[in-house]
């Protein structure tokens, strides 16, 4: 059980923006947060013993991360795409002690958007 929560800041560049082919555009974009949660150890030897241990959730770490985002957008409906590399630095309780790491992770999210709250000129 791992939350990454994170704020940042991103510049986005349009490609392209017509009417009629609708927008392109592309993102950059840098993170920093906290990582919170729930850690699990397993010690598995097979055929002899199972054993686990849980952490209180609690805040685990820090992370850092940089990513980017294409997005294509006509109308009210955008298709994208969206990666980041996090880089994690982690402390969390294992079994009687502590145990210290570097966690890095790179998600990919593909994903459809609707813009519901853009308002409209009237004529």
């Amino acid at each position: 059980m791992n939350l990454i929560t994170q704020i940042g800041y991103g510049r986005q560049f349009v490609i392209f923006d017509t009417k009629k082919a609708g927008k392109l555009s592309y993102t950059v974009k840098g993170d920093i947060g906290i990582n919170t949660g729930k850690a699990r150890s397993v010690q598995i030897v097979p055929g002899v013993a199972w054993d686990d241990y849980i952490d209180e959730a609690k805040v685990q770490g820090f992370n850092a991360s940089i990513g980017h985002k294409l997005e294509y957008q006509r109308g009210i409906v955008s298709l994208f795409v969206d990666q980041k590399t996090i880089y994690s630095k982690m402390h969390h309780g294992f079994y009687d002690g502590t145990i210290d790491y570097n966690l890095r992770s790179t998600p990919t999210t593909f994903g459809i958007g609707i813009d519901l709250f853009t308002k409209k000129k009237k004529k």
